[in-house]
């Protein structure tokens, strides 16, 4: 049982180290924010409901089929002639089905239709739009992971650098070459050297956090890989700007969604002009009843019933 609780609690040491070892890749963090970000969730969510949306427009081009049905019973004294009552049941049943189509509203129904299509096709480049926005602040944020972290590693250098100084002063005040208040200048560089290091090392633990925010994940040993941003080379330069601007207004999602909402007013128009059209539609219905008494005589079967009272 010992040597079982020593190799527990080795695999848990072992488990907690690997976990406070892990490091975030660029694309762990970027799709991370995309699987777990709640307006993400909530746009698919409602593309969801767009299909259903879309299946009751489908649906008004169908015919509208109603049924019914009952069954009365009636008790009680009733009059059968001057001066005389008798206990009366009686029993009647009602049946009656109903169809109606509608020929034509205007084209409402079909431009329904079209607007449910198009409100799904919209937020499906909403959605796009919100996973283009997440990554790009993703990458953002771990720009700025990495670019406070150079400047850690700047100040440090640049602190070693003075404390050399520092020595470099003092051994020539030392030999007389330089007076003693060189030592005094030295030193409060070197003493704005350690703020710039300190100051550096505290922007590096906020953009950290910023990231660790942004990710939703607990902020304790949450790290980042650090990865090499090479300066851009010379064949992603334009000499034009016209390029980049007809590129970016053919295939900017914010544009075509823009284009989207365009021809859903359109289609609002369209659908309000039909009030000012007649409506055609066709209808159809039937109906039967049977009645029974006890105080009838000779009364006709039940199918014979529904079928004379037909109307």
């Amino acid at each position: 049982m010992k040597n079982y609780f020593l190799f527990l609690a080795f695999m848990i040491l072992c488990i907690s180290v690997s976990a406070q070892q892990k490091k975030w890749t660029l694309q762990e963090c970027v799709s991370y924010a995309l699987e777990n970000n709640i307006t993400v969730k909530q746009t698919e969510n409602a593309l969801l409901s767009n299909e259903q949306d879309i299946l009751a427009a489908k649906g008004q081009f169908l015919p509208s089929v109603s049924a019914s049905a009952s069954q009365g019973l009636s008790l009680g004294t009733s009059l059968v002639a001057e001066g005389i009552f008798a206990n009366r049941t009686s029993h009647s049943t009602n049946l009656g089905v109903s169809v109606s189509q509608n020929v034509f509203n205007g084209f409402r129904t079909l431009n329904l239709y079209k607007q449910s299509k198009l409100t799904r096709e919209t937020n499906e480049l909403e959605l796009n739009r919100i996973k283009d926005d997440i990554s790009l602040n993703v990458v953002n944020a771990y720009l700025n992971v990495l670019f406070n972290k150079e400047n850690i590693e700047t100040a440090e250098v640049q602190y070693q650098f003075s404390e050399k100084q520092l020595t470099q002063v003092k051994n020539l005040v030392d030999a007389g070459v330089q007076p003693r208040a060189n030592i005094y200048d030295a030193e409060a560089t070197l003493s704005r050297d350690a703020q710039q290091v300190t100051i550096a090392e505290n922007n590096y633990n906020l953009a950290l956090l910023a990231l660790s925010q942004f990710l939703q994940v607990p902020f304790n040993n949450f790290d980042v890989v650090i990865i090499d941003v090479n300066t851009p080379s010379e064949g992603l330069l334009y000499s034009s700007v016209t390029p980049v601007l007809n590129y970016a207004l053919e295939n900017r999602i914010e544009i075509k969604i823009a284009e989207k909402n365009i021809e859903n007013a359109q289609l609002n128009t369209e659908i309000s002009k039909s009030g000012y059209l007649p409506n055609v539609s066709l209808s159809y219905g039937f109906g039967t009843n049977a009645f029974y008494s006890n105080l009838a005589n000779n009364q006709a079967a039940f199918i014979d019933q529904l079928d004379d009272n037909k109307v």
